[in-house]
C-alpha cells in the first residue's frame, strides 16, 4: 500500500562537505527507503550536473482516521 512521505532533501555542489541548500518533497511510496530514492531521483533529473541531491529523512503524512459511523458508537447508559 502507498503512504504519502514528506522526504527531507539536501542540495550539495560538487564535492563540498555541507550541503548549500535544503529543500522538502512529497511523494507516495510503499516505505521510506523508496520514498527517499524516488525524491532524489526526481529532484536530480532537474539540476546541473554539478549539483546532487542526498536524502536526509522521510516521515509519513499523517491522514485522519476516517469517520465512525453513528451506530457503530457505544453510548453509555
Amino acid at each position: 500500500m502507498h503512504r504519502p512521505y514528506t522526504v527531507t532533501l539536501d542540495l550539495y555542489r560538487g564535492a563540498a562537505y555541507r550541503p548549500f541548500s535544503r529543500v522538502t518533497a512529497n511523494t507516495l511510496a510503499s516505505s521510506a527507503l523508496e520514498a527517499c530514492s524516488q525524491a532524489e531521483t526526481a529532484l536530480n533529473v532537474g539540476l546541473p550536473d554539478i549539483e546532487y541531491a542526498g536524502a536526509v529523512d522521510a516521515h509519513p503524512v499523517w491522514q485522519p482516521r476516517p469517520a465512525a459511523p453513528a451506530n457503530a458508537i457505544a453510548l453509555a447508559a
